[in-house]
């Protein structure tokens, strides 16, 4: 299932896609639901891609190994970290 808040920490390829495990049909339905009714944010994609990547490093990262960890270019990141900033003002945080 598509999911931009989905981050495969092995995987790549699996980023933006949400394992869903149901014991029926109708049980898969609803689990599906509350995905079908988020829009697929690529940004957000983008932004948990860099958190896992300095989860991963808590020491930090150089943009270049930022770029190799993530997969993601320069504008991407940019454009993902600006992201992150404007949630965090929104939920009031500093950092």
């Amino acid at each position: 299932m598509r999911d931009s808040s989905a981050v495969h920490r092995s995987n790549p390829v699996l980023d933006g896609l949400r394992v869903i495990t149901a014991c029926s049909t109708s049980h898969l339905a609803r689990l599906r639901q509350p995905y079908r009714q988020r829009p697929f944010n690529s940004v957000e994609l983008w932004a948990h891609k860099i958190s896992d990547a300095l989860a991963r490093h808590p020491q930090g990262l150089e943009r270049q190994r930022l770029i190799d960890e993530t997969g993601l270019n320069t504008l991407q990141i940019e454009r993902a970290l600006t992201w992150i900033a404007e949630g965090q003002q929104d939920r009031g945080e500093r950092g």
